[in-house]
């Protein structure tokens, strides 16, 4: 073993030993991984997508997930209900500092919504628009296998990609890439007001707008994982599956995707924005911005906390309105 490995090993179980935590202990054993590969080479399951490498999780012999790769810039603070920034992949070479990304465990899912009276939503991140990739063990860039992409269900409202892994099927077929999308749900992801025409002060449906961009990312770096950025499916069950049919009908980049899967199609009558004025106001209002223009409200809620956004969330969903 190289002495830098050895010295490396050495550290952490002196860390250890002083009480540090074994979350420590993993971090420093990825380092030596990582070091043990740059000594012999490039180490396995390791894709350089030209901006970052991602270290991916080879949960079965045939199959290798990259988990939690953002596709977009997080829609914090000021880019809530606006439409999904592009990924500044400058940023992202920035904060690697030329290191391999660790994606071997799955994110946060996005913030959920209540489920029923009496289950309180708010679980999960903002900081959610990543994808989980499942490819064949060894895919490399040239390989031209088909994409799959995936959107989960849960009436738009909850949902969780990692309760839809797709390692299982790439690894009993293995000539096919699975990308799962992580996009917002709920009043973070469907919130709609008038005032939403202009965009300046937002925009509607960015849960749509985040499975697009998401699949603008897949034509740009899908091909880096082995996948065919000319033959993708776009595939759906329940309210991933409407979201599908409506990208086919307000298709506006024919490509995108090249064929289509509709599954369980959920649907549910769909207010106009004039019909969503009152749940706006008692939206704002129970999340404690209700006072002043539509614009002021908007900005209270922008720098509202996520929990008391969950909270009117629920209330509008399940309260006395």
């Amino acid at each position: 073993m190289p002495e830098a490995i050895k010295e490396v090993v050495g550290d952490i179980f002196t860390l250890l030993s002083e009480g540090h935590s074994r979350n420590m202990l993993r971090r420093g054993l990825l380092a030596v991984f990582l070091l043990t590969g740059l000594v012999r080479g490039a180490p396995p399951n390791v894709v350089d997508v030209g901006y970052a490498s991602y270290l991916g999780n080879q949960t079965y012999p045939n199959a290798v997930a990259y988990l939690g790769v953002l596709y977009a810039e997080p829609p914090l603070g000021t880019l809530r209900w606006r439409a999904p920034l592009p990924l500044n992949i400058t940023r992202i070479t920035a904060s690697t500092h030329g290191g391999v990304v660790n994606a071997t465990e799955y994110p946060e899912f996005c913030i959920q919504g209540s489920t029923g009276d009496g289950d309180a939503g708010g679980a999960g991140s903002e900081d959610c628009l990543k994808v989980n990739i499942y490819a064949p063990t060894g895919a490399k860039k040239g390989a031209n296998f088909p994409v799959l992409v995936y959107f989960h269900g849960g009436g738009y409202v909850y949902g969780n990609p990692r309760n839809w892994p797709f390692d299982h099927w790439v690894h009993q077929t293995p000539d096919v890439i699975i990308v799962s999308v992580y996009y917002r749900l709920d009043v973070f992801g469907f919130l709609a007001v008038e005032d939403f025409s202009d965009s300046e002060n937002g925009d509607f449906n960015v849960g749509f707008q985040d499975q697009i961009q998401a699949l603008k990312w897949v034509q740009k770096y899908i091909s880096a994982f082995g996948g065919n950025s000319e033959e993708v499916t776009i595939n759906g069950q329940s309210a991933g599956g409407s979201s599908v049919e409506l990208h086919m009908t307000a298709n506006q980049d024919k490509t995108l995707f090249s064929r289509a899967i509709a599954q369980s199609v959920y649907r549910t009558p769909v207010p106009t924005v004039q019909e969503q004025k009152p749940l706006f106001g008692f939206f704002a209002t129970a999340a404690g911005c209700g006072k002043g223009p539509t614009t002021a409200q908007l900005s209270c809620l922008r720098n509202a906390t996520v929990s008391a956004l969950a909270r009117a969330q629920d209330n509008a969903s399940y309260g006395s309105l």
